[in-house]
């Protein structure tokens, strides 16, 4: 995979200057996620379910060395490490008692590096404060972001429209994720529940009971390391008045907050403004049943909104806001712009409705009849 060199540059600056302010030599960086970004998208992992990987980037005086095992050595250089961050490859033996901190000790002392996770004893650990610097989508990030959010809701379509009686949420958790997997996209949250469950449960993870008469399938898919988010519905026949009304709700105060999310605005801003929706419609602390969501990128949620979240929203940030109630969730994924916000998972096969706002008007998804 070739990367463009400006994002490896801008990487470096980002790198560069947190450690400056910190006064920080070297970052080790072992967090699958962590890796993902520096590398724009190489993968570390093995074990697909783990929080660290299996090859580590050790960022010292502007220079990348990857750290990893005899096993995965000529892999890592060969199919995933593009040569444009050229980087010293340190490897070590797999069954090399402390293999790895022999091979960062060639660099510098063990003492002076700050880690990502728990993995080398006698690094200090990074601050969680570390995660600003991926928030802002490069360029070619947001390209291959872009593409990532349009494959999602296309695969999440086409498993919808393919939805039938009588299949169980498993099935359709699996036809799901063949089309995602078959397109390099990893299911990273992958929910399926219908009706009493979805009415019940705000996380339905997906179990062997038969779809009756409503589904809801959430996707969080991840692909070069970057990560989408969408939910949509499935009904057979004509919805409750119930589901209707909670529909009309949520799609508002999405569609609020997806509009009202732009630069220059605190996160928790958009978190009162659901709130003083939800009270209007006679809703007084609903938001509490559920998180909202919040900036995403190379983490599911980088941090969920609270009221006393403090972060700004600026230009190239990437969100899913999720406000639910029962019965109903709406969620997409938008990258904020310089003029106007992008729902990056909007799909144009799926059935949509207009929803006009004090910010706007904007498309938000309907529920699919069958």
């Amino acid at each position: 995979m070739k990367v463009i060199k400006d994002e490896i540059l801008e990487k470096k600056r980002r790198l560069n200057r947190y450690m400056e302010d910190k006064g920080i030599e070297a970052i080790l960086l072992a967090k699958k996620s962590n890796f993902f970004w520096a590398s724009c998208g190489a993968r570390s992992k093995i074990v697909e379910h783990s929080d660290a990987g299996f090859s580590y980037l050790l960022y010292h005086k502007d220079k990348f060395y990857l750290l990893t095992t005899n096993i995965e050595a000529q892999r890592m250089l060969d199919e995933e490490i593009d040569l444009l961050i050229d980087p010293v490859l340190l490897s070590y033996k797999w069954f090399e008692e402390d293999g790895l901190k022999k091979a960062i000790e060639k660099i510098i002392d063990i003492k002076k590096v700050y880690q990502d996770s728990m993995l080398v004893k006698g690094a200090k650990n990074l601050a969680p404060d570390f995660d600003k610097i991926r928030y802002k989508l490069t360029d070619s990030e947001k390209k291959r972001y872009l593409k990532l959010c349009s494959d999602t809701s296309i695969c999440m379509t086409r498993t919808c429209m393919e939805i039938k009686k009588g299949f169980t949420e498993l099935e359709v958790q699996a036809r799901l994720s063949e089309r995602l997997i078959s397109e390099n996209i990893m299911p990273y949250v992958l929910l399926v529940g219908s009706d009493k469950r979805l009415m019940d449960y705000r996380h339905p993870i997906p179990t062997s009971k038969k779809i009756e008469k409503y589904v809801m399938v959430v996707i969080c898919g991840q692909r070069d390391g970057l990560i989408s988010a969408c939910t949509r519905f499935v009904h057979f026949k004509e919805p409750s008045k119930e589901i209707e009304e909670a529909k009309k709700i949520i799609s508002y105060i999405d569609a609020m907050m997806i509009l009202g999310s732009r630069p220059g605005r605190r996160y928790s801003d958009i978190l009162k403004d659901e709130k003083k929706a939800f009270d209007s419609y006679g809703l007084k602390d609903e938001w509490e049943n559920h998180h909202q969501g919040g900036p995403l990128g190379y983490e599911g949620r980088y941090f969920l909104v609270t009221p006393d979240t403090d972060h700004k929203i600026d230009k190239d940030h990437a969100i899913a806001w999720n406000p639910s109630m029962r019965g109903y969730k709406s969620e997409d994924t938008l990258i904020v712009g310089p003029e106007e916000n992008i729902v990056a998972t909007r799909d144009k096969d799926w059935p949509a409705i207009t929803v006009e706002t004090e910010y706007g008007q904007i498309e938000r998804p309907d529920i699919l009849i069958k």
